[in-house]
């Protein structure tokens, strides 16, 4: 469920916009149940991507699920999820602009708010946590709400998805999933602007 939130979601504090949009994501029984080693994982990857020490922060998990959601501050969480069949977590996100610009939409804006900085910036993100070298990966880049993805299909059923704040150079997640189309079918669903 968090997965699908997250690809759905405008950042947008709660207002309608953060409504889930059924797609062809992964379902529950995708996701696999929850393990003490997974909260450690979840903890270590939030540490490698963001620089941030989890270890003192419990986790709020989905009931039977591994969907990790640290609460750092009242706006400011990281959530972790991790499906079955997936080498890589679905979910590797940081949260912490809620609230912020809801009625901005990079669809509606000229193509000035992305730079192509940000695909070598999304290769090095996804090679330094996981990795996996994305430098013959295929690409595309697209602007919604307050968010430019960065998708790098790196083969047929790979595929990263590193997400910014518009204001920022530096990812504010990754998700990953087996399916570019079910990504696609989220762009298309958020009425993104293509760049790339």
């Amino acid at each position: 469920m968090a997965l699908l939130m997250l690809l759905t979601a405008c950042s947008s504090g709660g207002s309608a916009s953060e409504t889930v949009t059924p797609t062809v994501l992964p379902t529950s029984t995708n996701v696999v149940e929850a393990k003490d080693d997974h909260v450690e994982e979840a903890r270590a990857l939030i540490q490698k991507a963001f620089s941030y020490d989890a270890s003192g922060l419990e986790p709020v998990v989905e009931e039977d699920q591994a969907s990790f959601r640290f609460e750092a501050g009242e706006k400011d969480y990281y959530i972790v999820e991790f499906h079955n069949g997936y080498q890589y977590p679905a979910t590797l996100y940081h949260f912490e602009h809620l609230g912020e610009d809801q009625d901005f939409d990079l669809a509606q804006e000229d193509d000035s708010y992305f730079d192509e900085g940000l695909i070598e910036t999304a290769k090095t993100f996804v090679k330094d946590i996981y990795g996996v070298d994305c430098t013959e990966a295929t690409v595309h880049a697209y602007g919604y709400k307050n968010k430019i993805a960065v998708q790098m299909e790196t083969a047929p059923d790979e595929v990263f998805s590193v997400r910014y704040y518009y204001k920022d150079t530096e990812p504010t997640g990754v998700l990953f999933c087996k399916d570019v189309k079910a990504l696609e079918q989220v762009m298309e669903k958020n009425e993104a602007k293509q760049y790339l």
